[in-house]
């Protein structure tokens, strides 16, 4: 994968040149591990793969039958299923 710097510049207004001068982060696969939590996090791994209400969900580590409510630019419900 890599990214589309004709498309960055064109929302930047800058030339494409200049777009590839940008640093970015380098793109991980989706099934890449690409660093591990520190213990007082519980040493989870690091990886890629879903956008911020998923990884908010996934953080709360809910119980069976709990359920996490975000409310922001959308409202998001997320409830653990087995």
């Amino acid at each position: 994968a890599s990214y589309r710097y004709d498309i960055l510049a064109h929302a930047l207004r800058i030339s494409e040149a200049e777009a590839r001068q940008i640093i970015l982060p380098r793109i991980a696969g989706p099934a890449e591990v690409v660093g591990e939590a520190s213990a007082e996090f519980g040493g989870g791994k690091v990886a890629p793969g879903c956008g911020d209400n998923a990884g908010a969900a996934l953080g709360l580590n809910l119980a069976h039958g709990e359920a996490s409510v975000s409310l922001g630019t959308s409202g998001v419900v997320a409830a653990r299923s087995d």
